[in-house]
């Protein structure tokens, strides 16, 4: 499936952690795009095939590594390649996740555990689920639920929660008994759960939902820094934060401040708004770019026709961002110019 592929950054609502930015001494930026014959391969900022499509899946570069999938749905396997294009760890498992902290989670016969980077089983296969390492914990489900594990595989939070999701910031945000709050790495409570809902730590403030249906900010000790009056809010990138007032989204700085004054649709992103400048907004049907201004960069012309547009991740990476174009994926560059599109 094209957008899985396209998956590049960290979910949005705490499921992953904020993506790494591209830095001068970092590798060629390679995303994976479906070549003529459906299979997979990867392509460089200008848009060229560096590797040949070949494979039946293929997902976003972490750690030098990424996963793939070869054979057919009934019997696709999944390994690791390096930027070469040639396997590092061959296909043998059911599923796997991207690589962090040395680690990646791998399913077998319907269990997830971990292996480092040679392909070393190094947590065996006991969950039902394993989620990314971030500051040295994963979060794992267990008969239903949720719990932390360290790189050894002991637990540091016992698999009674909810949900937990991935930690950012030193802090995971934690579901128990329809309440969230947070704990830190050492499994410890930070933030009671009291919250209807909230997302992972960005830049220092978590969105949160009140039990009045109200959202708004908190600190990691809990105190809430943006009173909580707004009808949606998401996490700050860059400085800002999108928020929604009645269906339209605006953006306001980190003392609550307006910033860009309602009017959009959508806010995209994973996780949502700002990098490198830009942000995804949808106006009507269609995606384009704005600057943080509020200007409009890159008119809105994108957009999914059969596929879900939430599922894309909006964001600029290395100066590059996946969109959707009717029912293809595509790159496009800072200036809106398209680099590649999924035959």
């Amino acid at each position: 499936m094209f957008l899985a592929a396209l998956l590049i950054g960290a979910c949005h609502g705490g499921t992953s952690g904020p993506p790494s930015a591209q830095s001068a001494s970092a590798p060629p930026l390679l995303l994976p795009l479906q070549g003529t014959d459906g299979k997979y391969g990867y392509i460089n900022a200008a848009g060229a095939f560096v590797i040949a499509p070949q494979f039946s899946e293929a997902f976003g570069f972490r750690d030098d590594l990424a996963a793939v999938g070869v054979g057919d749905v009934l019997h696709r396997k999944y390994g690791f390649i390096g930027p070469d294009g040639k396997f590092v760890i061959d296909p043998q498992y059911d599923g796997a996740g991207s690589f962090s902290e040395g680690l990646a989670s791998v399913t077998i016969s319907h269990l997830s555990g971990f292996i480092d980077r040679h392909g070393t089983m190094v947590i065996s296969p006991r969950f039902d689920r394993a989620n990314d390492f971030h500051n040295h914990v994963a979060p794992v489900r267990v008969a239903g639920r949720w719990g932390l594990i360290d790189p050894k595989g002991s637990y540091v939070l016992a698999p009674v929660f909810d949900n937990v999701f991935e930690n950012a910031e030193g802090l995971s945000a934690v579901r128990l008994k329809g309440r969230y709050g947070y704990v830190d790495s050492r499994g410890q409570f930070a933030i009671n759960p009291r919250f209807a809902a909230s997302y992972f730590f960005s830049e220092g403030l978590s969105a949160f939902e009140d039990l009045q249906g109200k959202w708004g900010y908190v600190d990691p000790q809990g105190n809430t820094v943006i009173p909580a009056t707004f009808d949606d809010a998401l996490n700050f990138r860059e400085g800002l934060a999108a928020v929604r007032i009645g269906k339209v989204f605006g953006f306001i700085d980190k003392t609550g401040k307006q910033a860009i004054a309602p009017r959009f649709d959508g806010v995209g992103g994973i996780p949502n708004g700002f990098s490198e400048g830009m942000a995804a907004v949808r106006v009507g049907q269609q995606w384009g770019y704005i600057d943080r201004a509020g200007n409009i960069l890159i008119t809105p012309q994108f957009g999914g026709v059969e596929l879900d547009d939430s599922l894309n991740d909006w964001s600029f990476h290395g100066q590059v961002a996946s969109v959707l174009i009717g029912d293809k994926g595509g790159y496009i560059n800072h200036a809106g110019k398209l680099i590649a599109i999924a035959q």
